[in-house]
């Protein structure tokens, strides 16, 4: 009985740390949803911020974000691609995730990470990844640039 006693702080360590909100992957809806699901999305901006500052980040300096998106075949994701590298964007992996599997496309860009900022880039990441018949599958950024 002891043994599984000496285990439970490690237990409540990992649940704590699977429980945290580490990055924004609150997936875009259609344009036609309620407004609720733009308030999600603003909220899983806020707590991954209120996370990076907690975790020392200094989030007036620049920091490299990353964006996870998906898309159903190769035309739809390429087409995004090239939408989201000329609005200054650099592909970080752009491959299918495995046979008969989506089309993965991660892009980052580095920015201060500013409230008005992530907005922004959510935005338009999610809107050219929806227009293409992708899904969005949110950021994250490391504490220490």
């Amino acid at each position: 009985m002891a043994r599984y006693a000496s285990d439970l702080p490690a237990l409540a360590l990992v649940l704590a740390l699977a429980a945290a909100p580490l990055a924004a992957q609150t997936p875009v809806e259609p344009k036609t949803a309620p407004a609720k699901g733009h308030a999600a999305e603003e909220m899983a901006d806020m707590h991954t911020l209120e996370a990076l500052r907690r975790h020392g980040a200094n989030l007036s300096k620049p920091h490299k974000v990353q964006y996870f998106t998906n898309f159903p075949s190769e035309a739809q994701m390429t087409a995004a691609r090239k939408e989201l590298v000329v609005a200054g964007y650099t592909v970080v992996r752009a491959a299918q995730a495995g046979k008969d599997k989506p089309w993965v496309l991660i892009l980052t860009r580095t920015m201060p990470l500013s409230t008005e900022n992530v907005r922004g880039s959510r935005q338009t990441v999610a809107a050219a990844v929806t227009k293409h018949g992708g899904q969005y599958d949110g950021w994250e950024a490391a504490a220490v640039p």
